[in-house]
């Protein structure tokens, strides 16, 4: 029994210290994510998702991921709005990259959930509108209200890499008292506006991350990814916000500046 008790405890505290160290080295626009292939048939299942740049001449390139949902706006985290909004008190430049659009469309406004919260990063949502229209891309439909994420149903997670690759991975939606009990272990909270998704086994493909890349259900958004652990250590599920969760605040903020979703 007190074999037992020491190999728990050492354990729980090798778990710790995975996630510390993820969330301090990872909590910003970019980083890397899960088990992503390479596929070069993503580029045209998943033509909607594009790439964040922010070019600050003090730090250098800073990126996020990103989901078209109207003809000029972009679906992304709170945490990637306030890093632009942050850095925007400097001279800098933000842009769009997408494959099927010829050019870098600039970011000309960009918005954070009202109740963003950066330190626990609940309701981690926000918009980014561009300046010019896209027009190769159709925009993906966004979960409603009502969507159900059904525990162990599989979905998709999608994301660039530095080198505008796509990579695909399919994962699975693990209930929400599961994930509870892993994080709570390192004193993390998940919140309603939450929803957390991985794989069952110990795989190691290549790992790929970029916040704000998106969870798809078939042809519909229901997630884009907020926050998590290292991919090479112990597994433990990515943490996405549920987009479902914030559908009337999306549409009424495109709306509201005068263009239809």
């Amino acid at each position: 029994m007190t074999i037992f008790i020491v190999l728990l405890l050492l354990n729980v505290s090798l778990l710790i210290g995975v996630i510390i160290k993820w969330q301090v080295g990872l909590k910003k626009c970019g980083g890397r994510y899960n088990r992503m292939l390479p596929s070069n048939r993503a580029l045209k299942k998943y033509p909607f998702i594009v790439k964040t740049v922010i070019l600050d001449n003090e730090v250098g390139e800073l990126y996020c991921g990103g989901v078209v949902v109207s003809p000029h706006w972009v679906v992304t985290t709170g945490y990637c709005v306030d890093m632009i909004n942050t850095h925007s008190k400097r001279n800098i430049i933000t842009y769009i990259q997408n494959v099927f659009e010829d050019l870098e469309n600039e970011v000309i406004l960009a918005v954070h959930h009202p109740d963003f919260n950066k330190r626990t990063l609940s309701n981690d949502l926000g918009l980014l509108k561009v300046a010019h229209r896209f027009e190769k891309i159709v925009p993906i439909q966004i979960a409603g209200g009502d969507y159900n994420y059904k525990v162990n149903s599989s979905v998709s997670a999608v994301g660039f890499n530095n080198e505008m690759r796509k990579f695909t991975a399919t994962i699975f939606l693990f209930s929400q008292n599961y994930c509870s009990t892993l994080y709570n272990v390192v004193k993390e909270n998940l919140t309603r506006s939450m929803v957390c998704a991985g794989l069952y086994t110990e795989k190691k493909p290549e790992c790929r991350f970029d916040l704000g890349s998106p969870l798809i259900d078939g042809k519909v958004l229901i997630g884009i990814i907020s926050w998590g652990k290292d991919c090479e250590k112990v597994e433990i599920p990515t943490i996405y916000t549920k987009v479902a969760h914030f559908e009337e605040w999306i549409k009424a903020t495109i709306v509201k500046d005068g263009e239809d979703i």
